[in-house]
């Protein structure tokens, strides 16, 4: 099923908890007085150059979503088990960091590119001839949302390969204690050009496409639009850049690990 319709961004402006990913059934809760264990997550910021800056693809949660129901956000979500277990030549290269060191990364890096897929229906970081980015065929998107196939099918039925070195780390966020649902999520960013039309998951989002960030940053400000705080954050981040090579080089934007506002 394709999202076909592009609405405006109304909200109210909010100061709500960080957060990242989508919530899936079955997940954590407060459920007393210890708090919910973060899940793993990630998302993906993908930017390309345009005519008023660098623009982003954002997504817009559907209203009967459990987690943050109209919120404009990034393609993201939990970090799933096969993540982290990728068949042989399906992943080259590593992920691009800030500074040398640090933990591995892959897991979150293929979750990001996974939920990417699965929201927008796009294949993103690939080293094929074909290029960078690839839509996802129907069937391969709808058994990859079913559950009945994973990631790693789908590269293989496309005969294609994701280049983690197209990824580059930019911050981490993790949803404070008070909050039922909790997410612990690395956020990546990833140059794309033009090709890219998103095909949304309408059981998740009413909208996804290409803005300037510094658009939806004042759609943000203006209260026409909702958004947590690491997203913002993000926004502002990209929208100080002159372009997507910038800021593909140049963003960092670490969040409170700790759950405290920077």
């Amino acid at each position: 099923m394709t999202g076909s319709r592009e609405p405006g961004l109304d909200g109210q402006p909010v100061d709500e908890p960080f957060g990242g990913g989508r919530a899936r059934p079955g997940g954590p809760g407060s459920g007393g007085r210890n708090p919910a264990v973060p899940r793993p997550a990630a998302t993906l910021i993908l930017v390309r150059d345009g005519a008023e800056g660098v623009e982003v693809l954002g997504v817009r949660r559907a209203a009967g979503m459990r987690f943050l129901p109209g919120h404009v956000a990034f393609p993201g979500g939990a970090v799933d088990a096969a993540d982290g277990r990728p068949l042989d030549g399906a992943v080259r290269g590593g992920v691009q960091m800030p500074q040398p060191g640090g933990d591995d990364l892959t897991a979150y890096a293929v979750a990001a590119v996974r939920e990417c897929a699965e929201e927008i229906g796009w294949l993103c970081a690939l080293s094929g001839a074909a290029g960078p980015s690839r839509r996802v065929p129907g069937p391969l998107r709808t058994a990859l949302l079913e559950g009945r196939a994973d990631l790693w099918s789908v590269l293989a039925a496309l005969d294609e390969t994701i280049d983690l070195s197209q990824l580059r780390y930019v911050g981490r966020w993790i949803t404070p204690p008070p909050q039922p649902v909790r997410f612990d999520t690395r956020f990546f960013i990833c140059r794309t050009g033009t090709a890219i039309q998103p095909d949304w998951h309408p059981a998740e989002h009413d909208w996804a496409g290409w803005r300037p960030a510094r658009w939806l940053l004042s759609e943000m400000i203006g209260g026409r639009a909702q958004a947590v705080r690491p997203t913002r954050a993000m926004l502002e981040a990209v929208a100080r850049c002159r372009t997507a090579e910038e800021a593909f080089t140049t963003l960092w934007v670490p969040g409170p690990v700790d759950g405290r506002a920077p």
